[in-house]
């Protein structure tokens, strides 16, 4: 288990970019998403909830759901969110697009808590803020920024002191781990890359 820490599903609102669907919900293999990242998430954390704007389409799936704390802010306002409602000091976001988990990965993140204010890997140069740590003292400065206007998650995270985490450190199924699902095109490639794989991967 990892300590001292919770872990939030960020399952956003209602799936603009891909007409409405709930990126938790869709099916990979014949599971959702989301029930993909509770069987991993629960095995590592005592507190898991997701973070989303109705509670209804996740009632089959036995988890807390917690409301925006400044709703219409997306990510950025989702993972305010989760850092303020988390018990614990430390809060592993996770966007709900992102089907490949891996303990170990999220192992070597928490690992790698200390000083900074967020752990994060780093991808092309750039953080990966929806598979990262973000502690308490995260809270004030976050809300400062998504109060005064719209920040990107970015943005939000050049306000703290960040650990960074290169890509190749997280070692698994490398970049595939920090894959994410924004359009139906990506979802396609998805699903046509998973039919291509050898059995039992």
């Amino acid at each position: 288990m990892v300590t001292e820490a919770a872990a939030a599903i960020l399952a956003g609102g209602g799936g603009t970019r891909l007409g409405g669907a709930r990126k938790a919900l869709l099916e990979l293999d014949g599971r959702p998403f989301i029930v993909r990242q509770l069987e991993v998430l629960r095995a590592l954390f005592a507190e898991v909830f997701v973070v989303a704007d109705d509670p209804a389409p996740f009632a089959p799936f036995d988890v807390q759901v917690v409301g925006d704390l400044v709703p219409g802010k997306g990510a950025p306002g989702g993972v305010y969110t989760a850092v303020t409602s988390a018990s614990a000091p430390w809060v592993f976001c996770v966007g709900c697009d992102m089907p490949f988990l891996e303990r170990e990965a999220i192992e070597l993140l928490a690992a790698r808590r200390g000083e900074a204010a967020a752990v994060t890997p780093f991808r092309r140069g750039r953080p990966e803020p929806l598979f990262a740590f973000y502690s308490k003292r995260c809270a004030e400065p976050f809300g400062r920024l998504l109060r005064a206007g719209e920040p990107s998650l970015i943005r939000l995270l050049s306000h703290v002191e960040v650990e960074q985490v290169g890509e190749a450190e997280l070692g698994g199924q490398g970049s595939r781990l920090l894959e994410n699902i924004n359009t139906p095109d990506d979802f396609a490639r998805l699903l046509a890359a998973r039919r291509s794989e050898p059995e039992g991967q």
